[in-house]
């Protein structure tokens, strides 16, 4: 008798133990089917990369020529122009210029926007994954290069010196000349003996004269 106790309790004990699982296996049930998944794929295109990026500060003599050239250079290589400004205050000129190249065609622009100018600033980024070989970069231009430029010291405001001060230097030289030839004409009119005007005669060569023919 007791041992058909111990049986039923034990499965009473593993009853309940189903009972529980079987209401986890329920309650899991329910939050699947109310459950939604979102599912996103993509055709796997190379490896992912950091693109190469450069920016400038130029010093240019003419900042609207340097702009237009930098446009120039991203149209040569199928590339884009993202900004382009230019300012004028006090009459010296500053600008920017922000353009994208292809990176196979990074180093060409680079090269292209350092000969615009004398280089105040510099830094250029190779980016990531550059040299992997296995990189599918294409064709877009996703190589930002910007560059900045201000009015060259030396060139307008050289010019505006040397008009301002050459007049004053030219004016002074000729006083100096007027003055020294007016000097040199007084000491050829002066007697060599200190007397009056040469071929004049003094008081005592009258008086000579006077007593000879007396």
């Amino acid at each position: 008798m007791e041992d058909v106790l111990i049986i039923e309790r034990e499965l009473t004990r593993i009853r309940s133990d189903i009972e529980r699982v079987q209401g986890q296996l329920n309650f899991l049930e329910r939050r699947v089917a109310l459950s939604t998944l979102s599912v996103s794929l993509f055709t796997p295109f190379g490896a992912r990369t950091e693109p190469p990026s450069a920016s400038f500060g130029l010093d240019a003599d003419d900042v609207e020529d340097a702009i237009a050239a930098v446009e120039e250079v991203a149209a040569a290589l199928d590339g884009l122009v993202d900004a382009s400004v230019i300012t004028i205050s006090d009459g010296e000129a500053n600008g920017f210029v922000a353009i994208r190249v292809p990176r196979d065609d990074f180093a060409r622009a680079v090269a292209a926007v350092e000969e615009l100018g004398e280089i105040r600033t510099k830094t250029v980024r190779t980016g990531e994954g550059a040299d992997d070989p296995e990189a599918a970069f294409g064709d877009e231009p996703d190589a930002p290069i910007e560059v900045r430029l201000r009015q060259a010291d030396g060139g307008t405001n050289t010019w505006l010196i040397v008009a301002i001060v050459l007049p004053s230097v030219l004016g002074g030289l000729l006083l100096v000349g007027i003055v020294a030839l007016l000097a040199s004409r007084g000491a050829r009119r002066r007697p060599a003996g200190g007397g009056g005007p040469a071929g004049s005669s003094g008081p005592a060569d009258s008086a000579g004269e006077a007593d000879g023919t007396a």
